[in-house]
């Protein structure tokens, strides 16, 4: 029996925020324990989550200005347990103590024992992998998707998008690449987000985007 390594990920929760394996999120940091947080994991190359939330465990105070939100922390949230992490780099570091970075996403972890609280969360976490799945099933779907895209870049005559769609570099994508990258283009809400990211394998994914397209499956899709 494989014991799963852990690993410390510093947590960035935010509501309806739910990040993909190979994206790169970019983020506005101004609240003084986030900004502690990027600079600490910037210098011991700690690994950052950026996740949606599951429940508000402290409200924001009711001043909202942002002299005060960069002088007082906001709200408190407890994390979804499944989330992406990565590496973060800074971008730009304001006068006034904000910091765009951007955090290159390496995959997806889930939550196990909280070893910080304050002033910022810090869980020893473990890889969240795929299982075996249905690869057929899988580029049939993926196969539906590109279609769907195709009629409805033709229908908009969106010849950026049908022009992507047809790229090599879309083409080229290996299946767990495309079961992520397509949600880069097709935007659902946190909760929606939140069910494909835990999804463990690419058919699963990709059948529910089909779903959410209401993309009726061709006879060969059905099993």
């Amino acid at each position: 029996m494989n014991e799963k390594k852990s690993i410390p990920i510093a947590i960035f929760p935010i509501p309806n925020a739910v990040s993909f394996p190979e994206s790169i999120v970019p983020l506005h940091v101004f609240e003084p324990r986030y900004r502690s947080m990027i600079n600490h994991c910037v210098e011991s190359q700690m690994r950052i989550g950026v996740c949606h939330v599951e429940k508000v465990l402290k409200p924001a105070p009711s001043s909202s200005s942002l002299e005060e939100a960069l002088n007082k922390n906001q709200a408190t949230y407890q994390p979804q347990r499944i989330f992406s992490a990565g590496f973060c780099q800074i971008r730009e570091s304001l006068d006034d103590g904000r910091i765009l970075v951007e955090i290159e996403m390496d995959g997806r972890y889930e939550l196990g024992t909280r070893r910080q609280e304050i002033p910022y969360q810090i869980y020893d976490c473990s890889a969240y992998e795929d299982i075996e799945s249905n690869s057929d099933l899988a580029k049939a779907h993926r196969s539906e998707i590109d279609n769907f895209l195709k009629k409805l870049a033709l229908k908009q005559e969106d010849q950026q998008l049908l022009k992507f769609i047809d790229s090599a570099n879309w083409q080229s994508l290996s299946t767990y690449q495309y079961s992520f990258k397509i949600f880069e283009l097709l935007k659902f809400d946190g909760e929606i987000a939140q069910e494909i990211l835990e999804q463990q394998k690419p058919e699963l994914r990709l059948g529910l985007a089909c779903r959410l397209l209401n993309i009726n499956p061709s006879p060969s899709m059905i099993h």
